[in-house]
């Protein structure tokens, strides 16, 4: 029996070719979830170590700055010892770090230094270093803040110290230098018992030039000084001293020419200058005599000894007290003039004579 509608009942169906099949790609093991996550912690902990590294950096830097502000404050108030005390804590002071803060802090720091060196002088009782030390201080810094300060130093050392313990041999050669920068108070009364202390000072090292030179500027320059006798009399010893130690010529005695007719028991000594040259007599004895005659404008160098004085020039008269005198004459307008000094035996009521010429050698 056929039934309508199924024309292929009871027959084979015909083969359908099946697609080839599909290859899975091999698939790449998993790690496990546990080893990944230990790989980002790590990567975690790199990350904060250099955000700490670079947070210490930052604040390291603005440490040194607070710690510069400080100082620089106390040193803009010329708070020398503060603001080295400051300067001091900052890590690497003494590096060579290139860091502005800290190329700021060392020289402000070296600077108080300098300003220092002068304090611990005056406080050690070095009162003539810390003067030199502040004369150098302010040639080397003229406007630093530590200027006012270095003033009242200045003033309180002159309040507790004699002029004669600020005479040292750096001081005395430099005594316009100090002058010039305010650093001598009360000029007038200071400086001439300085000189007359620098005198002393080197007639006792036995630099007798050095002590004649500061004995007569003080003449010079303060005749009406109290001091005026006591630079006389060690500019007298100065120079007596000062023309043994170069081999100054003999001076012969002056001639006796007869009673002097001055009152009392006194003698008169008459010299006569017959040279070019402005000549100083220093007599150092009973009697201290410091005088000059100027040159004789008429006169001339000889070159062979004359016979008798040429009694041409200026004359001086000299009354002074009998005994026996260091004389020292010597040429004060031309240093290569050889000075000449013996010993006089002057006697009482008596008048003496005696001139200078010049002889120059061939």
């Amino acid at each position: 029996m056929t039934m309508e509608g199924s024309p292929n009942l009871g027959r084979t169906p015909p083969s359908v070719p099946l697609p080839p099949p599909v290859e899975t790609p091999p698939q790449t093991p998993k790690r496990p979830q546990g080893r990944r996550n230990l790989l980002i912690g790590c990567l975690g902990a790199i990350a904060l170590s250099c955000a700490a590294i670079g947070g210490f950096a930052f604040f390291d830097i603005q440490g040194r700055e607070r710690i510069y502000a400080a100082g620089h404050t106390l040193y803009e108030q010329g708070d020398c010892a503060g603001a080295v005390a400051q300067f001091n804590t900052l890590e690497g002071i003494d590096g060579d770090s290139e860091q502005e803060v800290m190329i700021k802090a060392r020289a402000e720091r070296s600077e108080c230094n300098d300003y220092l060196k002068g304090v611990e002088a005056q406080a050690a009782d070095k009162a003539g270093d810390a003067l030199i030390s502040y004369r150098t201080f302010i040639d080397k810094y003229p406007a630093s803040p530590a200027i006012p300060n270095l003033r009242e130093q200045v003033t309180a050392l002159y309040a507790s110290t004699q002029s004669a313990d600020l005479a040292t041999a750096d001081t005395c050669v430099a005594l316009d230098e100090l002058d010039d920068r305010e650093l001598i108070v009360e000029p007038n009364t200071r400086i001439p018992e300085l000189l007359v202390a620098c005198g002393a000072l080197f007639e006792a090292e036995e630099d007798f030039t050095s002590a004649v030179n500061n004995y007569q500027r003080f003449r010079d320059e303060y005749p009406d000084d109290p001091l005026f006798e006591e630079a006389t009399a060690g500019l007298a010893r100065a120079a007596v001293a000062e023309a043994k130690a170069a081999g100054a010529g003999e001076l012969p005695a002056p001639q006796s020419v007869g009673a002097s007719g001055s009152a009392g028991d006194t003698a008169v000594i008459i010299i006569q200058n017959d040279t070019p040259e402005k000549i100083s007599l220093i007599f150092s004895g009973p009697d201290v005599r410091v005088e000059t005659l100027e040159p004789c404008t008429e006169c001339d160098n000889f070159t062979i000894e004359p016979v008798g004085c040429p009694e041409l020039g200026p004359v001086g008269s000299y009354t002074v007290a009998p005994g026996s005198y260091n004389v020292v004459v010597r040429a004060s307008s031309d240093t290569g003039v050889t000075p000449f000094q013996g010993t006089w035996e002057i006697n009482s009521g008596e008048e003496y004579k005696s001139c200078f010429f010049l002889v120059t050698s061939p």
